[in-house]
C-alpha cells in the first residue's frame, strides 16, 4: 500500500487560491454588499391615468440634491421610448432659473408653468434625499396644464461611497420608469374647447344725444326741438280821444 503525503504549504495555496475564486465569484454577482434598492414604495402610482396617455413630450428640469447625474440618466432611459420626446436640457435650464428657491408650496405651480413656458405636455420632477444610512429617490410627473402629479414613485437605495455607477442607476431607473413609459403617448391630446372671451359692449350714446337728434323733420332731417312760445303779452285795446267836452265840463 502507498501512502500520499501532501505537505502543510501546500494545503494552504490550495485553499487560498479556492478563497480568491470564490470571491471574485461572489463580487460578478453582486453577492457582496454594494448597490441595492428597495421595493417601490408606491404601489398605486398612477393619478390621472387617462391625462397620462396624452403625454408625449416631457421637460426634465434639475433634480434636487443630484449629485451623481440621475437627472441625465434619467432623461436617456424617456427618451428610449419612441412616444416621449424630451426637452433639451439646455432650453430647460434656460426657463428653471433658481427652481429650487422656490416655496415647497408653490413649486407644482412653478413646475407646471415651466413646462408650458417650454411646451412641454409635463414635467419630471426628480429629488433625491440623502438619509443616513441609505438615499430616497423620488419622481413626479407633473401635468403642464394644470400643475397636478399624474404619476410618482419613490425607492430606498444603498451604496457605499464611490461605488454607485451608470449602469446601477440606469437598471433602477427603468425599473422605476418602464410602468409610466408603457401607458404615455397612447393617444392623442384632444383639442380642449376655449371659453369664448366676454364680448364688450360698446357703451351707449343714447344718453348723450342732443334734442335735436330726437326730432325728425317731415323731410327726413334732423331738426332741434323747440319749445313753443305761449307766454305772448296781450294787445291793448286803443282807448278813445278826450273831447273838448271831456275836458272842459264848463
Amino acid at each position: 500500500m502507498h501512502y500520499v503525503y501532501v505537505h502543510k504549504d501546500k494545503v494552504w495555496t490550495v485553499s487560498l487560491i479556492f478563497l480568491l475564486v470564490f470571491l471574485h465569484a461572489c463580487a460578478s454577482t453582486k453577492a457582496l454588499p454594494g448597490f441595492s434598492a428597495g421595493e417601490q414604495k408606491n404601489s398605486l402610482p398612477f393619478m390621472e391615468k387617462k391625462l397620462l396617455e396624452e403625454v408625449h413630450s416631457v421637460a426634465i428640469p434639475p433634480f434636487y440634491g443630484d449629485d451623481a447625474g440621475w437627472r441625465h440618466i434619467t432623461g436617456e432611459v424617456i427618451a428610449s421610448s419612441p412616444r416621449l420626446s424630451v426637452i433639451p436640457p439646455e432650453k430647460t435650464d434656460g426657463k428653471a432659473g433658481d427652481a429650487f428657491s422656490v416655496m415647497p408650496e408653490e413649486r407644482l405651480d412653478f413646475l407646471g408653468n415651466l413646462g408650458k413656458s417650454v411646451e412641454a405636455d409635463a414635467v419630471l420632477n426628480g429629488v433625491i434625499l440623502n438619509k443616513e444610512k441609505s438615499h430616497e429617490l423620488i419622481l413626479q410627473l407633473i401635468s403642464s396644464e394644470d400643475s397636478r402629479i399624474l404619476w410618482w414613485q419613490a425607492v430606498d437605495i444603498h451604496f457605499p461611497a464611490g461605488s454607485l455607477s451608470p449602469s446601477d442607476q440606469k437598471a433602477v431607473l427603468s425599473q422605476m420608469l418602464d410602468p409610466l413609459i408603457a401607458h404615455v403617448g397612447k393617444r392623442e391630446k384632444p383639442v380642449r374647447p376655449v371659453a369664448p372671451e366676454a364680448v364688450k359692449e360698446e357703451p351707449s350714446n343714447s344718453g348723450s344725444l342732443q334734442q335735436k337728434d330726437l326730432v325728425p323733420k317731415g323731410d327726413g332731417q334732423q331738426q332741434p326741438l323747440t319749445k313753443p312760445k305761449t307766454d305772448k303779452k296781450p294787445k291793448k285795446t286803443p282807448q278813445p280821444k278826450p273831447t273838448e267836452e271831456d275836458i272842459n265840463p264848463m
